[in-house]
């Protein structure tokens, strides 16, 4: 019977040791240390829930931060090609809203299809810039910095709604003296 052979490399998903991957996890570590077994074994992660409702919200207390900007700026090229298109078609406001309703759902549906694989590959970005800038600490020092990186923030969230709220009343305002 032969062995199987060990890879010459390993993966990107056991880059570094599951203490570090933890620690940036937090409390949500035995979920998403699931989900990152299922990476290295092969498998897809599971579907998030709270990425499909709650989509950029989710990024947002994930502290997704580069990832939630580049969805956002992606989602807004798309829906200005979507105005383009439908302006070009005169299309019906009935055509327009239920267009609208479809790409609402399938961005759900691919923030909930890929948001643990998302927020995991984001977890290795971080992880490794602050392995790649804090190196010479002590293991211990290094694990609170990735902790820190990680997590969680519920404070970001609610800047965020608080933002968008200023910012509607703000184009409410001034919408109405054009």
């Amino acid at each position: 019977m032969h062995e199987a052979a060990e890879p010459v490399a390993k993966g990107p998903w056991e880059e570094f040791p599951d203490a570090y991957w933890q620690a940036y996890f937090g409390k949500q570590a035995d979920y998403y240390m699931t989900q990152l077994h299922a990476l290295r074994q092969g498998r897809l992660c599971q579907f998030s829930y709270p990425a499909f409702l709650l989509g950029f919200a989710w990024m947002i207390y994930r502290r997704m931060y580069i990832v939630a900007l580049a969805v956002l700026l992606a989602t807004l090229v798309e829906g200005s090609l979507e105005t383009l298109v439908m302006e070009l078609l005169h299309a019906s406001a009935t055509v327009q809203q239920s267009v609208q309703l479809l790409g609402n759902v399938l961005f759900g549906l691919l923030m909930g299809s890929f948001g643990n694989r998302l927020y995991i590959w984001d977890a290795r970005r971080s992880i490794r810039q602050v392995v790649q800038t804090q190196h010479h600490h002590a293991e211990e020092a290094l694990l609170d910095r990735i902790a820190a990186k990680g997590g969680t923030s519920a404070i970001a969230v609610v800047t965020l709604f608080l933002a968008l709220i200023v910012l509607g009343l703000l184009l409410f305002h001034f919408g109405s003296l054009l």
